[in-house]
């Protein structure tokens, strides 16, 4: 990494912290069946991950869920598979300031919802996605184990490293629909 770099990833996690004080918000754990709205960060970099999302969206949908997905796309433009539609969003490098937090009024609203359930799908450690999903106002806030996420969540999921996202969907859905309050 060269020091720019760092010196962004470093006031970004500076700014995530302090930012994450000012976070107020009404925890729940709360069973997948009974979830209204859901809310789902994703990384829509690949297409194939892509199509897996799209998957689970129309699973929420299905049972009767509000489903509103935000996709990170690591590049400055959407690409042809993210087209726009109703459920979903998406972000770009170019919505990130300096510092690598991400902005924009779709980030806002997405960060402003309170979901019955927010579930962060980006198994990668992305930076961009981890600052949204620490400022939601979801009620139960789920993603994948990892030492810097342990304050962001109320449930994660310990897999194994090289899990596709296909499998972690399975096993995030499994436990999930095993919760009783």
């Amino acid at each position: 990494m060269s020091i720019i770099s760092n010196t962004k990833q470093s006031l970004g996690n500076f700014f995530l912290q302090r930012d994450q004080k000012k976070v107020t918000r009404n925890r729940l754990i709360t069973s997948l069946s009974d979830v209204k709205t859901v809310g789902l960060l994703f990384d829509a970099s690949i297409e194939e991950d892509h199509v897996v999302i799209t998957e689970f969206v129309k699973y929420f949908q299905e049972s009767q869920k509000v489903v509103k997905a935000l996709g990170y796309v690591n590049f400055n433009r959407v690409p042809h598979y993210c087209y726009p539609k109703l459920s979903y969003d998406y972000f770009t490098n170019k919505d990130m300031n300096w510092y690598l937090k991400p902005v924009g009024t779709k980030i806002n609203d997405f960060v402003e919802e309170e979901f019955d359930l927010m579930i962060d799908l980006c198994l990668k450690g992305c930076f961009s996605v981890r600052y949204i999903a620490a400022l939601s106002k979801a009620k139960f806030k789920v993603g994948r184990f990892g030492e810097k996420n342990k304050e962001n969540y109320d449930f994660m999921l310990d897999v194994a490293p090289d899990i596709s996202l296909k499998d972690f969907i399975q096993e995030l859905t499994h436990y999930l629909s095993i919760i009783n309050k």
